[in-house]
């Protein structure tokens, strides 16, 4: 998909973001 805005973050590529789906 794509890197979304986390709530309360920056974007993010990889990690445990809620709304990450590359997490």
């Amino acid at each position: 998909i794509y890197p979304v805005i986390s709530v309360g973050t920056v974007v993010r590529i990889d990690g445990d973001d809620d709304d990450n789906p590359f997490a």
